[in-house]
């Protein structure tokens, strides 16, 4: 990606709404999105749960939480409440309603 910022990263293709995000705009977001990480306090090592599609907004997120070491628990934005509750539970290994 630093090798040549100016190369297509991404390219979107949706009926007369084409888009090219290229290496620089990727790397771009994705800083944007570690400086929110640092800005709510998430520590490095810590799972950050989010609801996360195929634009690339996402993409430069997942790349942001691979970056900073603060990987990304993705979760489907079609998901229920109950299924995301259960996710989030999950991720430290423990049930949080109960504390185990």
């Amino acid at each position: 990606m630093l090798s040549d910022p100016g190369a297509p990263a991404i390219i979107t293709v949706a009926a007369g709404n084409d888009a090219t995000w290229t290496n620089a705009d990727l790397l771009d977001m994705a800083g944007g999105a570690i400086d929110v990480l640092d800005t709510h306090g998430v520590p490095s090592g810590e799972y950050v749960p989010a609801l996360l599609t195929t634009r690339p907004v996402s993409v430069a997120m997942l790349l942001a939480g691979a970056l900073s070491s603060r990987p990304l628990a993705p979760l489907g934005p079609r998901m229920t409440e109950a299924e995301l509750l259960t996710c989030i539970q999950r991720l430290d290994g423990g049930d949080r309603k109960s504390g185990g």
